[in-house]
């Protein structure tokens, strides 16, 4: 069981790093005020844990805090390689496999770091199922983690070239496309381009409180982006209204542990 005040310290020592953390686009105050709504704080309780953010004020806090930050890395760390581990029959790979499946074992292969496993099983639900137009954004994903544009670039005009009057796919794919050709743009933003579909569905999904949904699009954008400590945040809050605080409060954790490596730092 969550203690209220220990939550409390956590939530004040995330606004603050939030509020510190130098972001490529937006602004860190927005996106406090964004938490307060998705984490469903009301006014009184967010204006004393937003009182002194600053790091005298945190001085007890912040320490702790980053200790047991630390701590649930430690040991998410030591729980993946344990699942690792696991016999591979779990993963049903001799199993005859529906469009569902297919799709499981696809994100269970990437999770686990072989992406090339990734890739063979999102190809084989294309072959399956060519309708399947978000497959192709998954496979085209699965290429961009693995930093092969030209594949990713390829996989996306097959999946255009089979969108029947879908404008909102279209969209996506050809934003995707013009990303991949730009000259300028460095990898950080081919991969946020990748992730601007996903973080739409999962705040519109939020917003209409579906919440585990919503949470699937936030862990799939922190396939394309680890680093992406607002995702982080926000894939905490969808288990925060899931009643789940404590893998609420371990993503919140984590993110605080990306916000103090710069080199993994994206927004």
């Amino acid at each position: 069981m969550l203690k209220t005040n220990s939550i409390d310290q956590l939530l004040r020592v995330l606004f603050y790093k939030v509020y510190c953390t130098q972001r490529r686009y937006s602004s860190n105050v927005g996106l406090i005020f964004s938490l307060k709504n998705m984490l469903n704080i009301d006014d009184d309780k967010f204006r004393i844990l937003c009182e002194n953010l600053d790091e005298d004020s945190l001085k007890e806090d912040l320490p702790k805090i980053m200790k047991n930050s630390l701590e649930t890395i430690e040991k998410e760390i030591e729980s993946r390689t344990q699942n690792i581990n696991l016999d591979e029959n779990n993963s049903k790979t001799n199993d005859i496999h529906d469009s569902k499946e297919l799709l499981e074992l696809a994100f269970f292969y990437m999770d686990r770091g072989d992406i090339e496993q990734g890739i063979e099983y999102f190809q084989e639900n294309i072959l399956k199922n060519k309708d399947s137009l978000e497959t192709y954004l998954y496979l085209s994903d699965a290429f961009v983690i693995s930093s092969d544009f030209n594949m990713a670039k390829k996989t996306l005009i097959e999946g255009i070239n089979s969108i029947d009057n879908n404008p909102l796919f279209h969209e996506t794919f050809q934003n995707r496309i013009m990303a991949i050709d730009m000259k300028s743009g460095d990898e950080y933003y081919k991969r946020e381009i990748f992730c601007e579909y996903y973080l739409k569905e999962a705040m519109d999904l939020f917003d209409k409180e579906k919440y585990t949904e919503a949470a699937n699009y936030y862990m799939h954008a922190l396939r394309i982006i680890p680093g992406d400590y607002e995702s982080m945040i926000k894939l905490g809050c969808c288990f925060w209204r899931m009643d789940d605080k404590i893998s609420a409060v371990k993503f919140f954790h984590q993110s605080l542990i990306i916000m103090e490596m710069p080199v993994l730092v994206t927004k």
